[in-house]
């Protein structure tokens, strides 16, 4: 079985630097904490292996789906799925959309939409009993509210305990409201995995979305560009054959073309370990196109197995763009 990398020792609260030290950020000058503290983010957690076919939904127009509004700060609810099938997903602004034929419900009821919606977008088996307004949920989230999975009634959760994710099922149009894409953790694994979902949004539908940590036990902050490319630096670098072993599939490529501190050989580098996108390769290869034997010069330039440019095919990214 391959190693599963899983943390970043740089990140690690027990070596804390001015660089990486991502919890010590100044909140107040992230621009999500406003969107975040007054409940008007919604966000979507997906598998995985969901991600093309969201994207083609997204690309399609009209469909319903289901995301969940965080209590104030984004902290204390435990987001839908496991972290290690659903490491990542999106942000919306509420006050961006429409949700006047929303079908909202608090935290712990399970509604089970994907059973209980029609073609027609009608609730099935009772599910309309439970129904709440979005001020309902709003309140809800800040007195820390579930339901009684017994008596249906709503109730205060014990103090150090997290709310159940609540659920907003909405008619989705296109694009319209997304403000961002949140990863779950900042284990190696799931941070390239969300970059490479950020990219991968950018080329299929045109929208440049920042990168979140949303954690469910600390503020959300903002992975800006300095703090990925301190993270991109850090990568483990893997052993023979030179492909960073990861459990996550698919891969996704990674942008890199932003990050400019970033020297040709260090993204030659992560394209060995991991791939980044066809455009990325493009424009470095073009930049030397006029001696391309300079590749080979480059300080620090990756040399796996003998041959500077063999491990250079893209064997392990599925999504090349």
């Amino acid at each position: 079985m391959a190693m599963l990398v899983t943390s970043v020792p740089a990140f690690a609260a027990s070596q804390p630097t001015e660089q990486f030290d991502i919890a010590a950020q100044d909140a107040a000058d992230d621009k999500f904490r406003d969107l975040f503290d007054e409940q008007k983010a919604m966000v979507k957690t997906v598998r995985n292996t969901d991600w093309l076919e969201l994207i083609s939904n997204l690309r399609g127009g009209n469909f319903r789906t289901s995301a969940s509004l965080p209590p104030p700060g984004g902290v204390g609810m435990r987001l839908f799925g496991e972290k290690c099938t659903s490491c990542a997903g999106l942000v919306w602004d509420r006050s961006k959309l429409d949700l006047s034929d929303a079908f909202i419900w608090p935290s712990g009821y399970m509604a089970k939409t994907e059973f209980n919606i029609n073609h027609k977008g009608e609730l099935l088996n009772g599910r309309s009993s439970a129904l709440v307004t979005i001020e309902r949920l709003i309140e809800c989230n800040s007195r820390r509210l579930t339901t009684n999975a017994d008596t249906g009634e709503l109730q205060e959760i014990p103090i150090g305990s997290q709310l159940a994710f609540n659920e907003i099922n909405w008619p989705c149009t296109g694009t319209e409201g997304l403000a961002a894409v949140f990863v779950r953790s900042v284990d190696v694994d799931h941070v390239l995995h969300a970059l490479g979902v950020v990219a991968l949004l950018d080329h299929a539908l045109g929208c440049q979305l920042p990168l979140v940590l949303m954690d469910s036990n600390n503020a959300v902050r903002t992975l800006d560009q300095a703090l990925q490319r301190a993270f991109l630096l850090e990568v483990p670098k893997p052993g023979i054959p030179g492909t960073l072993p990861m459990a996550l599939v698919p891969r996704f490529p990674i942008a890199v073309d932003h990050l400019r501190e970033l020297s040709d050989a260090k993204k030659l580098e992560l394209h060995a370990m991991y791939g980044i996108t066809a455009s990325c390769l493009r424009e470095i290869f073009l930049e030397h196109t006029s001696d391309p034997a300079a590749l080979q010069t480059l300080d620090g330039f990756p040399k796996f197995g003998g041959s500077p440019l063999g491990s250079l095919s893209w064997r392990c990214v599925m999504f090349p763009f």
